[in-house]
């Protein structure tokens, strides 16, 4: 479905990646990304999140964990930072002194490299679903001298859940979670996510899942509880057209993937922005062992 609307706004991407290709510049199974039109596609979910209030992490997972594009996302689109999905990709842009600002969601961030993370990436929150992890991530920043502030994700029996994706406190359970965090040191309770909170209809329209129930119910208690929320995260579907919704349900964060790349489940979702990805193979079904990535727009020197 991205090939056709790659085909259809933005076919030099294709002819260019062709021509790459055939002089042996790029090899089979490589990505060529259109470097403008992700930071024009960038650039209008920057102004529409700004009209609401909402702040923007990028996601790199789906562009290879590139730096080059990290970086321009953080430093010339205004990105908050990014959001390390796993925790090569936060040593990696820690090293590169590109902002790291959340980690944790998808994946938890592995105990014996924690202390590392903390210390060299410093991110902004870090999402926690376990009592252990917030265990350890108090521990560190004890011994680091810091305050951690954390995000929290409740699920119910009813919500969502993609494959190995399966975590999260017990909503039943929110009260005795609330009392083992608050006798935790150096580390506070900012924020609730949950995930995916939106999700895409076959006639293009949005709806909520059960997932954003449980969050909002979630911060509701969390409230009745004595507990303060300042950062709301409602990832999936994070693009120009969902944004008002997003407001409209408190949220205050956003992440943004292959959006950038306007790849959407309903291309017709986001009309105004380009598809900015395009994938060279010599056959038609292939398994990716080495992908290479080619930033069209980009001068050797950036890259380099």
């Amino acid at each position: 479905m991205f090939l056709h609307a790659l085909k259809k706004r933005n076919p030099q991407l294709i002819d260019k990646a062709v021509q790459l290709f055939r002089s042996g510049h790029i090899q089979p199974d490589s990505y060529v990304i259109d470097v403008d039109a992700v930071l024009n596609n960038a650039q209008q979910l920057k102004r529409t999140a700004d009209q609401y209030g909402i702040q923007l992490y990028a996601m790199t997972k789906q562009i290879g964990r590139n730096p080059y594009l990290a970086k321009r996302l953080v430093d010339e689109i205004g990105f908050s930072g990014i959001v390390c999905v796993d925790y090569r990709e936060a040593l990696l842009f820690q090293q590169l002194d590109i902002k790291v600002s959340h980690i944790g969601h998808l994946v938890q961030p592995p105990k014996h490299l924690l202390h590392k993370i903390m210390q060299t990436s410093r991110p902004e929150i870090i999402t926690v679903t376990s009592i252990e992890k917030a265990k350890q991530i108090s521990n560190i920043a004890v011994e680091l001298g810091i305050k951690q502030s954390i995000m929290l994700k409740f699920v119910s029996p009813s919500d969502l859940f993609y494959a190995n994706q399966e975590s999260g406190f017990p909503i039943e359970e929110i009260a005795q979670v609330y009392d083992q965090v608050a006798g935790l040191s150096n580390i506070e309770v900012t924020g609730l996510t949950h995930f995916p909170c939106f999700l895409a209809n076959r006639d293009g329209s949005v709806s909520a899942t059960e997932n954003l129930k449980t969050l909002r119910l979630a911060h509701q208690k969390w409230q009745q509880l004595g507990g303060q929320i300042s950062h709301l995260n409602l990832p999936s579907l994070n693009c120009c057209e969902t944004l008002p919704l997003l407001a409209q349900f408190g949220a205050t964060h956003a992440e943004r993937g292959t959006l950038s790349l306007a790849q959407l489940p309903s291309t017709e979702m986001e009309n105004s922005k380009k598809q900015s990805l395009c994938f060279t193979s010599v056959r038609s079904l292939t398994t990716t062992f080495t992908i290479a990535t080619v930033l069209v727009g980009a001068t050797t020197d950036e890259v380099n």
